[in-house]
């Protein structure tokens, strides 16, 4: 039984701080990688209980040329002593206006 919900990016991004060595001019394509979670390096446990706990330890977002993004983040989850590893993926669309970004997640059926 799965004691720690699944987590995505999408519920991590306002915590998260990424960056980018991509110049200003070049707009916000490329990849930024997550470097921390409210001030805390990776890994970053999110939930613990006892022994068991829930921890990100990497992630990543690429806005595209074509306006989609993709989100990836890394989860390793531990319980009752068995750690296991886990890939989310996010894809979707975003706007970019002025110094607005708004980031429409795909719903998959």
């Amino acid at each position: 039984m799965r004691k720690f919900p699944a987590l995505t990016f999408a519920l991590l991004l306002p915590l998260a701080a990424c960056e980018s060595t991509a110049p200003e001019e070049a707009g916000i394509t490329g990849t930024y990688s997550l470097q921390t979670i409210n001030g805390s390096s990776l890994p970053h446990t999110v939930l613990e209980a006892g022994s068991d706990r829930f921890e990100v330890t990497a992630g990543a977002i690429t806005p595209n040329e074509d306006l989609t993004f993709t989100d990836l983040l890394t989860f390793r989850v531990t319980e009752d002593g068995i750690i296991t590893s886990r890939d989310d993926v996010l894809t979707g669309t975003y706007a970019h206006i002025g110094s607005a970004l708004t980031m429409t997640p795909i719903q998959s059926s």
